[in-house]
């Protein structure tokens, strides 16, 4: 009896396997402002007047943001922060860590970012609370204030 259940597992599991695709899948993101070197241009630019978006939310995270001179200090967190405001990043929202905006992926790469610890995420994470929930949340995150 056994050695006919063990056949009959392997016979199941060989059909079960021969109906499953693995092949990979081309992922197309869905807006072209996360790509962080494609220029999203003026029409892409959010609430604000089409090319000040990213002059405002400059403006206001140097004057209301405590971190935004010890970002620009620093060579990774000063390219996050560019790359942030260039592609609009600061207007997604993070529901998920484990899962961040493509966005948010793809300017970490850009700055070199390789690790959940490197000192550039501090002054980079205070930006990101101000850019998206604090005073400049209206020049950087227009779509955030609005939910």
């Amino acid at each position: 009896m056994k050695l006919r259940d063990a056949i009959f597992y392997a016979i199941a599991s060989a059909w079960v396997a021969a109906c499953l695709d693995l092949s990979p899948v081309k992922y197309v993101a869905k807006d072209a402002g996360t790509n962080p070197d494609e220029d999203a241009g003026p029409a892409d630019a959010g609430t604000s007047d089409a090319g000040n978006y990213v002059e405002e939310c400059n403006a206001c995270l140097a004057m209301m943001c405590t971190t935004y001179d010890a970002c620009n200090a620093d060579a990774k967190c000063s390219v996050m922060n560019m790359c942030m405001t260039d592609t609009k990043c600061w207007n997604e929202p993070i529901v998920d860590f484990n899962n961040p905006p493509m966005c948010i992926s793809a300017c970490a790469s850009k700055a070199g970012l390789v690790s959940q610890v490197d000192p550039a995420l501090g002054p980079f994470t205070t930006l990101l609370i101000c850019a998206q929930s604090g005073e400049c949340a209206p020049a950087c995150a227009p779509d955030l204030v609005k939910k």
